[in-house]
């Protein structure tokens, strides 16, 4: 239940951010967010990579936002989606695959009386939680192995040829979901 409960308090507090027009009160989220990093023992350093790596998408929005609504909204929207990133961030390292699979499980636990199997969407989204670093960890490899036979891997040819990247990814992913699926249907999980 505890497990439940904070999964609940983390999307009302990253719903309510977006509702927050008062710079000061977000700064106040700012601040308060750096003391709940250093509670939970997380390096304010890899918290800032995190953000780093996100900043494409946040200035493409922050960009979309100054054509359509203006430089104020534009800076509003950006703020929020630090921090919201950062409470995910914290969200994620605090909490395990499991206990968001618990979580979800319990939420979802009056849809029993409509014939839905819960224990079914947990597993599902205790899989898909466990493959982001799976998937992560794969196109790193296949960079890797496109370095060492001497292709370049700028930003520029990554995007160029996202071929050569996303083919073999694809390939490796069908593989680990066949094995997931037959360690499914021998664990009795999942019906033939």
């Amino acid at each position: 239940m505890k497990i439940t409960l904070k999964f609940i308090m983390f999307l009302i507090y990253t719903v309510a951010i977006f509702w927050i027009e008062n710079y000061v009160v977000l700064a106040g989220i700012g601040v308060f967010q750096i003391i709940l990093t250093l509670l939970c023992k997380i390096s304010i350093q890899e918290a800032i990579k995190n953000i780093w790596k996100l900043i494409p998408f946040i200035l493409f929005t922050a960009i979309i936002n100054i054509w359509t609504m203006g430089l104020n909204e534009a800076i509003l929207i950006c703020i929020k989606l630090i921090i919201v990133c950062n409470i995910t961030y914290i969200f994620g390292k605090t909490t395990t695959a499991m206990q968001i699979s618990k979580a979800i499980g319990n939420l979802l636990n009056p849809l029993k009386w409509f014939g839905v199997n819960t224990n079914n969407i947990a597993v599902m989204v205790s899989i898909a939680i466990t493959f982001i670093p799976i998937i992560k960890q794969e196109i790193q490899n296949i960079k890797n192995s496109l370095i060492s036979k001497g292709i370049n891997m700028s930003f520029i040819n990554q995007i160029k040829h996202i071929n050569y990247i996303m083919v073999p990814l694809f390939y490796s992913l069908l593989r680990k979901v066949r094995y997931i699926e037959e360690a499914l249907i021998s664990k009795g999980y999942v019906e033939e």
